[in-house]
């Protein structure tokens, strides 16, 4: 009541506290619960929505309701505030819930990597990669980038590369991207012919795209990669030709 009547005079932040303080004391009560949302909702707080949310998520025995409260906290956490890291407890519990939410472990994922868990987050690609069976796809390809990116942070370049190539084959939208990430790999190994292929691949499709087609890479900065491996293997001729190329 005394929450409701601060409302009621435009004290929202102060009724807000007198909430918090409720829910401390009664985490079930969905009363006060649902006067926090739509105070934040309001106020557009995002974090303190995300957080309430997860909780709920995390309190609630209702199955159904729970995975509501997870969906919501996690497009929150990850898509709108870009901190997967924070919402890993709500995004296993959806998990949990439901198995078969391939976004949510892709989430998971991202929060787990975000978070340093570095082999939680290959472990949770890897039943995701399974779960697809033979089936390839872009929605698989996302999968496969991300255990390359995973694989970068451990070290294991060979794995990381073999994952980047699976992933090109897949997503014909987002290959320019990718194949920029695999030269980088690749080059960062030292495997310079690899690198060299996947720049000229990716520089056919830089050229290739249309005027609205996004595609955060240049054609100057993929003729720069080139000329890098030029000059690494001591081909002046070909770096001074992708120099002028470039320019």
């Amino acid at each position: 009541r005394l929450a409701k009547a601060l409302f009621h005079a435009g004290r929202d932040e102060r009724a807000a506290e007198v909430l918090e303080r409720a829910r401390a004391a009664s985490p079930d009560d969905a009363e006060v619960r649902e006067l926090l949302v739509t105070h934040y909702r309001k106020a557009d707080a995002l974090e303190p929505l995300a957080r309430l949310l997860s909780d709920a998520a995390l309190g609630t025995k209702d199955p159904a309701t729970a995975l509501h409260f997870v969906r919501e906290a996690a497009e929150l956490f990850c898509d709108r505030l870009g901190t997967p890291g924070a919402a890993i407890a709500v995004l296993r519990r959806g998990v949990e819930l439901d198995p078969e939410d391939k976004e949510l472990a892709l989430k998971l994922a991202d929060g787990q990597r975000e978070a340093g868990q570095l082999d939680a987050a290959r472990a949770t690609l890897e039943a995701l990669v399974e779960s697809y069976g033979r089936r390839r796809s872009a929605e698989r390809a996302a999968v496969h980038h991300r255990l390359g990116l995973v694989a970068r942070q451990q070290g294991d370049l060979p794995a990381a590369i073999e994952q980047l190539e699976l992933a090109t084959k897949m997503a014909v939208a987002s290959a320019p991207i990718l194949q920029k990430t695999l030269g980088d790999l690749a080059r960062e190994s030292g495997d310079l012919d690899r690198a060299e292929k996947a720049y000229r691949t990716l520089l056919m499709a830089v050229r290739r795209r249309s005027a609205d087609e996004p595609v955060d890479v240049g054609v100057g900065e993929v003729l720069f990669e080139l000329q890098a491996i030029a000059a690494a293997r001591n081909d002046d001729t070909q770096a001074r030709e992708l120099r002028d190329s470039a320019l």
